[in-house]
């Protein structure tokens, strides 16, 4: 939703109102990084599947727009760093053949790459294509979580696998419902989203609400009135009308349903300043 004001803008540091300093719209060019699942699972299905999407994303892309495009199997490889070009990676995706290894390192892939983004200006995100599967990762759950409280980087999660729960136990079932939630984890921690499409049909309006999400977000920059006491702090951001009531959209029958607001969850404070 484009147009909104300052004023319309509710933020809540652990429970306590906070008093917004700066707000702006944000109109920037898009920094992204595809992080696209290449394995040999399921006989290479996901990682010919990934490739697909992978492609599709492009079209929703601006000339501005930067990306770069990466890979998981055993191990993660940047296969195209950030560009401008976007035939680059359409070239960089159409050269990739036949998965070598079974094993999805998801963990260490989203870990290496929020790292790899540390350091990187503006706004930027990154789009897991994925089955949410993680085989051999060096690091566990625990320590992606930790690293989502402390990161600006906001990831859109696509899951590739929603015909293994739809058609098949084998794979499915318990396994497959810890995958999903951990790529809707992953997204909702920093203020992203997770889409679980059933079929190829859905694809492009997916992509399309990933751009749109990431051209029509909101800064809002506060100084927190809470203790900097080096934990993690959760944040709840609501949006109200012109009256200070809920904000209420119609949706496509014409019913009116409060807004939600994505954002982040938490952030890590800083610790006291030595001597207090």
């Amino acid at each position: 939703m484009t147009g909104l004001k300052r004023e319309n803008f509710r933020v809540f540091d652990d429970g306590q109102p906070q008093q917004v300093a700066n707000f702006s719209p944000t109109d920037a060019p898009i920094t992204i990084v595809i992080l696209l699942e290449y394995s040999g699972m399921y006989y290479g299905y996901f990682g010919a599947k990934g490739q697909y999407w992978a492609d599709g994303f492009l079209r929703d892309l601006k000339p501005q727009d930067w990306v770069a495009l990466k890979t998981f199997d055993l191990r993660t490889t940047l296969r195209e760093d950030f560009t401008q070009d976007k035939r680059q990676i359409d070239e960089a995706i159409r050269t990739l053949g036949f998965p070598d290894f079974h094993e999805a390192v998801l963990f260490d892939a989203v870990y290496e790459t929020l790292d790899q983004l540390r350091d990187v200006k503006g706004k930027k995100s990154i789009l897991i294509l994925a089955t949410g599967i993680d085989t051999f990762s060096k690091h566990n759950l625990d320590q992606i979580v930790k690293r989502l409280k402390e990161t600006d980087v906001t990831i859109f999660s696509v899951g590739m696998a929603e015909e293994i729960d739809l058609y098949s136990r084998n794979g499915g079932g318990l396994g497959y419902l810890q995958a999903k939630n951990q790529l809707t984890q992953f997204a909702r921690m920093t203020g992203g989203y997770a889409f679980f499409p059933r079929f190829q049909g859905e694809m492009p309006d997916i992509f399309n609400t990933v751009a749109s999400y990431l051209r029509s977000q909101y800064t809002l920059v506060f100084s927190p009135s809470t203790p900097q006491d080096g934990k993690f702090h959760k944040i709840v951001v609501d949006v109200v009308d012109d009256q200070g009531n809920p904000l209420e959209l119609a949706d496509k029958k014409g019913k009116k349903k409060k807004a939600v607001v994505t954002a982040r969850q938490a952030y890590m404070a800083p610790g006291a300043p030595a001597g207090n």
